[in-house]
């Protein structure tokens, strides 16, 4: 396979970094359609094999949702209400930028570009953003005179994740943006990636963690959300973590032992 005369270089499963000569729009090599970030998502996140993923979370924001507008005015939200709104709504893309890559493989390069595309647009354009703001909220309003910070492990736990994951997100385009010349070449990008893998399904389970804890840990979640809420989002967390967790492809792993 070629595109405008560039040879594309074949890689097993466990290669990382994607090839330059992959055109990342949609366009004709030998007669085959390129397929688009847009496309991938809708292949993957909207398959079959992804259902219980998205279904999982799907509940999980149903339930927030439902327990913010049950107790607050949609027209009159308070500032808080807008704090689990966005976050339920970030944990949601999150599971979405993960499910795009998770099953790609080198020997469909086109794909595993397009599905690339996906998972960095929604993670930088998207889910980064929900966060950090959801996050400033959160900040803002126990930075108030006789406000606290850190008063429970949600907020610690919370805070935590999205510092992490902004330097997850860096580390995981230096590895992979110029063929990893940002980190010493790309033998080492490709090592790199790997445990950015790793990491990123470690990230995931914190911010699972933390999305739990705000239920049933804080006093507004634990005044405001009926032990049916409480269980279906422990419930659905928990599926979603599950459901991700089988769809993991341990060669894409870095070996541990």
């Amino acid at each position: 396979m070629s595109s405008g005369g560039a040879g594309v270089r074949q890689g097993t499963a466990t290669e990382p970094l994607l090839p330059s000569s992959i055109p990342t729009d949609s366009h004709s090599v030998e007669g085959l359609e390129q397929p688009a970030a847009v496309t991938m998502v809708r292949n993957e996140n909207l398959s079959r094999r992804a259902l219980p993923v998205q279904a999982s979370a799907l509940l999980f924001v149903a339930v927030v949702w439902s327990t913010i507008l049950s107790t607050m005015s949609i027209t009159r939200l308070a500032l808080f209400g807008y704090h689990p709104l966005i976050q339920s709504i970030g944990i949601l893309l999150l599971l979405q930028a993960i499910v795009v890559l998770q099953r790609t493989s080198t020997h469909a390069p086109a794909e595993k570009k397009a599905a690339f595309n996906a998972h960095q647009t929604i993670n930088l354009l998207l889910v980064l953003p929900l966060f950090t703001v959801g996050a400033s909220i959160m900040y803002y309003l126990h930075d108030q005179p006789g406000a606290s910070h850190w008063i429970s492990y949600h907020g610690i736990l919370g805070s935590l994740c999205v510092v992490v994951a902004w330097i997850q997100a860096a580390l995981g385009a230096a590895s992979v943006w110029w063929k990893g010349k940002l980190v010493g070449g790309e033998n080492k990008g490709k090592a790199l990636w790997k445990w950015h893998r790793l990491s990123g399904y470690v990230l995931v389970a914190l911010f699972l963690t933390t999305a739990v804890l705000g239920v049933v840990e804080t006093t507004w979640g634990k005044k405001n959300s009926s032990f049916f809420q409480k269980i279906l989002v422990v419930a659905a967390l928990g599926l979603a973590a599950c459901a991700v967790l089988i769809r993991v492809q341990s060669s894409k792993l870095p070996k541990l032992a």
